[in-house]
């Protein structure tokens, strides 16, 4: 599964599929910091 630029998913920071995204813990995906 490919890892999007947005709402790819992800385990918790740091993780490589959010690059320079943050990972919404909460939600379980890749995240700008403002949604966090």
């Amino acid at each position: 599964g490919d890892c999007h630029k947005f709402l790819g998913w992800c385990r918790g920071e740091p993780d490589p599929c959010c690059e320079h995204l943050s990972c919404s813990r909460k939600h379980g995906w890749c995240v700008w910091d403002w949604t966090v």
